[in-house]
């Protein structure tokens, strides 16, 4: 299989994967022993050694102890006792060299990466998911992973070694570099000369040159690899950044500084590493400092409280005195909680819910479908899921509101004492003790068995309750486990993701189910707990709140003084964490955006849903299009390779029948079921995505997944093209390649920007009057407007085989150039294309995003940590002109395109996933519509968010603009907040 690391992969790299001097511990030993007047009493521990991962960082004491911090839902933070002279740190795990030249790791295992060889070492390197060593004899040993080859080490005898993410490089004892693994940036082209370190990064490396120099190569999205001239004693790289010790003892870094790690502070140092989006320095007096972002949670506030929910990435207390306390993420204001006196509160995923001392209701946070918006009424329970909440009134019936696709409103009759609001579905405990669930059943969640209970809890994709008995039973998906709860007795159960908790009747808690690093419920005794999408929170029996999640944080030791934070100019918001969304770093499952991208595509069809045309014409009809779309809209950067298995291969079951349910149940049995019908035929190696193709007779639309299991191994992205049945079946052939080109994209890493279900449901238009899409690139950002019929604007001549042709309408603009913010989230814009407005007033010339040359592609302006204003130059030109189609019957077209030059305006906020809306056209204030097409033309502007756009000239070639601050306040700023022409 070939590489499946990619650009923005949660990685830890660095000095901590290799840093470019001699041990940070012997530089900084040779450092103190220099000191000739030492303090004779130290008030703290010194460190003579320092290496920083991606969220935590460990350092080597003078006594040659280590610490750790940061952090630890793999306990990387845990190192074990002993004497070490020397420690680094890699993604998820952590190594010591100790004074006996053994190693020591410890940490995620899952590829190995702790599992030390034995013999003796003189230094040792953590990469990624892989670790390192030098032994005495100068041969290098390499552990863990080798997705890329990175533990392939050549022959020869060599002096250091420095492990990346894909990638390793090594020090030879002739002074030259070598490097092997991953490529795909020329991570691995190590220059010629003599050097006397080597460094790597994430998809970057670097080598310290004998006159002091320092040389970089490899990626570099964001300047990595510009070095600075002068002269470095050491030199450290990592995910997007690197940072150099200079000979005077300062440091300096270079690359991405968009969480502050590149803001080194001034002074002497005496070693540097670099991990993730934080960097650290190990200063003369054996004291470190750390700058940029450790990603750290919200710790639960202090005090007493008498109630706990928790929900996907926040939580709520309520205190003893009826007022509610909410910490966490806040994105759509889900913290932020009324004033007043409540009895009960509870977290959803987007929003909050509380019940008032009055017995009314109390929503706030996300409301895209409503879920915020409260019935009236008296009520005695209340719910917050994901999308919907649901509520038990005072006549005991059941009351839901908010998102409906799946029926989770449909709440049946009866009298209730508890609800449970889900992903898709609800269940409740009726007053005779039995369960009742309702919405989407597709892994059984709704399906409770009989019995009497006393509590429900409901999760995304499955449920479970507490019986009379105080044993807990569950159902729903199960693939973790977390539907396989232990024996016992409980009092309360809690639902996560792919995991579950129960309190025990003796107070304390058990967990179960997916893990993935989730840290042990502390010691103690809870009376409430609640379960999130990544932690756990329970409520002491003394009144005080503990949190617990799959990243506990270690607390940083003395001696070390943390400066973290995001830079306030960043228009780099961070995502969550390994998650897809609109923000950075991608998500580490991600296939590479950048060199060659090998495509397997296989053809499915069924025994009631036969092709009656070749598998050529069926590629014929969607990969050129795919192919070229992708790689022009990378400007180059990308090489996208399709390897056809010419055959269709029948399915050993029929087509789905819709009427069994939604077809994304089957998406994933559909994968694994064509893998293994071709791999008798068919060598998966070297692959980074499987396309899945059914015939456009009788399906259409698409899906993404993350992977697939072959014989050869996993393959990182998985596309099912032509999934979904269709009603006018069998038809001819018809084009897919748009598709195609929208479901490769989410395998590099990128959302779905639409609304998800019926969100944007459109009333009737007004008389005369039609509803016309918008769409502005591939991944669904658009609108709604309102236009004539037979305006000018929708038609396209259509040509017919026979030569004839017919001017034609369609509802529908679609400018299909890929947005600048998309483009910046997969390297394919420079730093240097990209305008970061932090200054009250700015003019900015926009070049146009299909070809901006070396000018600047975007303008963004920083709104919070997760929101940030873009603005970027639209013309009639690439994909922006229209859409070259061809239909079932052999006639083709160009849809209609940009009917108007000008500036897009648009916001994006990266805590939210696909389907919520991620990114949001301005002047759509959440329904989908907007009064015009969303283009400035000259002389217009856009007022959001504090800010104003004006666009002043257009030169036909360039886009003047100018961004104003025009509020100092988020209060004035949604008061100003309208479209002017």
């Amino acid at each position: 299989m070939t590489r499946r690391l990619a650009r923005g992969a949660v990685v830890a790299v660095a000095a901590a994967l290799g840093v470019a001097a001699l041990s940070t511990a012997v530089a900084a030993q040779a450092a103190e022993e220099d000191e000739a007047a030492a303090e004779p009493v130290e008030a703290v521990p010194r460190f003579v050694g320092v290496a920083a991962g991606f969220y935590h960082s460990c350092g080597v004491y003078a006594d040659g102890s280590v610490a750790c911090w940061g952090e630890n839902g793999w306990g990387q933070t845990e190192p074990p006792a002993g004497q070490f002279s020397d420690v680094v740190a890699g993604a998820r795990h952590s190594c010591g060299l100790m004074s006996n030249m053994t190693i020591t790791c410890w940490g995620d295992n899952t590829h190995g990466q702790t599992g030390v060889p034995d013999g003796s070492f003189v230094s040792i390197s953590a990469g990624a998911y892989h670790s390192c060593a030098v032994r005495p004899d100068a041969s290098v040993v390499c552990w863990g992973s080798n997705a890329s080859s990175q533990r392939a080490v050549p022959p020869g005898t060599y002096s250091a070694v420095a492990g990346g993410a894909g990638h390793t490089c090594g020090l030879r004892t002739d002074t030259t570099i070598v490097c092997w693994g991953d490529n795909t940036y020329d991570q691995t082209d190590a220059p010629p000369g003599e050097f006397s370190a080597v460094a790597t990064g994430d998809q970057h490396s670097c080598g310290l040159g004998s006159d002091g120099t320092v040389t970089c190569w490899g990626a570099d999205f964001v300047g990595q690899t510009d070095a600075p001239a002068g002269e470095f004693s050491a030199v450290s790289g990592g995910i997007w950044h690197t940072c150099g010790l200079r000979t005077d003892a300062s440091i300096v870094c270079w690359g991405d500084g968009n969480y502050g790690q590149t803001n080194a502070p001034p002074g002497e140092f005496s070693a540097v590493t670099t991990g993730g989006l934080h960097s650290c320095g190990l200063r003369a007096d054996g004291t470190i400092e750390c700058w940029g972002n450790l990603h750290r949670l919200t710790a639960a506030p202090d005090g007493r409280f008498s109630a706990l929910n928790v929900g996907a990435e926040h939580s709520c207390a309520l205190g003893s005195d009826g007022t509610i306390a909410c910490w966490g993420n806040n994105t759509s204001g889900r913290t932020s909680a009324p004033t007043g006196e409540f009895t009960a509160v509870s977290a959803g995923t987007w929003h909050s819910c509380a019940l008032a001392a009055d017995a009314t209701l109390a929503c706030w946070g996300e409301n895209s479908y409503g879920q915020a918006n409260v019935p009236e009424g008296e009520y005695s329970v209340v719910s917050a899921g994901w999308l919907h909440s649901c509520a038990v009134g005072s006549d005991a019936a059941v009351t839901c509101w908010g998102h409906n696709d799946d029926g989770q409103l449909d709440a049946p009759d009866g009298e209730y004492t508890e609800v449970a609001s889900g992903g898709l579905h609800s269940c409740a405990v009726g007053s005779d003790g039995t369960v009742s669930c309702w919405g989407n059943d597709n892994h059984s969640q709704a399906s409770p068995p009989e019995g009497r209970f006393t509590a429900v809890a409901t999760g995304d994709e499955h449920s479970c309750g507490v019986r009379a008995d105080a044993a807990i039973v569950c159902w729903g998906g199960n693939w973790a486990g977390q539907s396989d709860p232990p024996d016992g007795e409980f009092s309360a159960v809690t639902v996560g993701m792919w995991y579950s908790c129960g309190l025990r009747t003796d107070g304390t808690v058990a967990c179960w189910g997916y893990d993935g690093g989730l840290a042990d419920p502390p010691e103690g005794t809870f009376r409430a707990i609640g379960a999130g999408r990544r932690h756990v929170c329970g409520l002491r029996t003394d009144g005080t709140i503990a949190c617990w999640d799959f990243a506990p944080v270690v607390a940083t030791p003395s001696g070390v003084r943390a400066v973290t934070g995001a830079d306030p100019g960043s228009c780099r918001p961070l995502g969550v964490n390994n998650e897809p969304t609109a923000g950075f770093p991608l998500p580490e499952w991600a296939v590479s955006a950048h060199g060659t991208v090998r495509v397997a595509v296989l053809f499915l069809d069924f025994p009631d849903a036969t092709a009656a045309h070749t598998t050529q014409r069926e590629a014929e009809i969607g990969l050129p299009v795919a192919e070229e779309y992708l790689e022009t809209s990378s400007y180059g950067n990308l090489d996208v390779e399709f390897v056809p298995l010419h055959r269709w291969l029948r399915a050993d079951r029929n087509r789905f029948d819709p009427e069994e349910g939604h077809p994304a149940d089957l998406q994933q049995a559909v994968a694994d079921m064509t893998v293994r019908l071709a791999d008798d035929d068919f060598d998966f190696t070297g692959f980074d995505s499987v396309m899945i193709v059914m015939p456009s007779t009788h399906f259409g639309g698409g899906d993404a997944g993350r992977a697939v299991d072959t014989e050869e191994g996993s393959v990182a992205g998985i596309t099912r093209i032509n999934l979904f049945p269709v009603e006018d079946r069998p038809r001819e052939p018809i084009q897919w390649g748009r598709v195609a080109a929208h479901e490769l994209i989410h395998n590099l890493g990128l959302v779905d920007y639409y609304a998800i279900g019926h969100a944007h449901q459109l009333p009737d238009p007004e008389s005369g009057k039609i509803w016309v899409a918008g769409a502005f690139g591939p991944m669904g950002l658009g609108v709604r407007i309102l236009a004539e019929p037979r305006d000018p604007r929708l038609v396209h001549l259509v040509r017919f085989p026979n030569g004839a042709t017919s001017s034609q309408f369609t509802p529908e603009l679609g400018a299909w150039e890929m947005l600048a913010w998309s483009r910046w989230q997969l390297g394919w814009l420079d730093e240097t294309q990209i305008r970061c407005v932090t200054e009250p007033a700015e003019t900015i010339d926009l070049s146009p995003i299909a070809d901006p040359g070396d000018g600047i592609a975007m303008a963004a302006v920083p709104l919070s940590d997760t929101e940030v204003l873009v603005i970027e130059s639209r013309r009639r030109t690439g994909y922006d002109a229209g859409w070259r189609f061809r239909w079932s019957n052999g006639a083709t077209s160009t849809l209609p395109g940009l009917p108007t030059e000008g500036v897009l305006v648009y916001t994006v906020d990266a805590a939210r996933v696909s389907g919520l809306l991620p990114l949001k056209i301005a002047g759509d204030t959440g329904d989908g519509r907007v009064d015009a097409y969303p283009i400035l033309t000259v002389g217009q502007s856009v007022t959001l968010h504090g800010y104003t756009v004006t666009l002043d000239a257009d030169s036909e070639e360039i886009h003047t603009v100018t961004i104003t601050k025009t509020v100092e306040d988020d209060a004035e700023a949604a008061e100003a907040e309208q479209v002017q022409a």
